[in-house]
């Protein structure tokens, strides 16, 4: 017998990986969720939203939350892109000498 897949599960992986996808344009966490919640409204016809999908939008705001955060905080080199480490200096542009010397001969 076959299983049928959760269509709670199977609409917040859609949802997760949009926002993935759309790593150019920042949604909100909020936003995320909302656009969820409607969807799932849309789906019961109006009815309210049961407990796995309340759950889900809860998921996805908080995940979205998290995508956000972790964006901030990370710094890359002006010349590779590479992640800049933690420790790294206020003032530092570059990860290497390397890269601090093809910016420089850019110039």
């Amino acid at each position: 017998m076959a299983v049928k897949p959760d269509p709670v599960f199977t609409k917040l992986t859609k949802v997760l990986s949009a926002l993935k996808e759309t790593a150019s344009e920042d949604k909100s966490a909020e936003a995320a969720a909302r656009e969820l919640k409607e969807d799932f409204k849309r789906e019961n016809g109006g009815a309210p939203l049961t407990d796995g999908q309340r759950q889900a939008v809860r998921r996805t705001k908080i995940r979205a939350e998290r995508e956000t955060k972790r964006k901030k905080h990370v710094r890359r080199c002006v010349a590779c892109g590479a992640q800049l480490p933690v420790s790294a200096r206020a003032d530092t542009k570059t990860c290497s000498d390397a890269c601090r010397q093809k910016v420089s001969r850019n110039r």
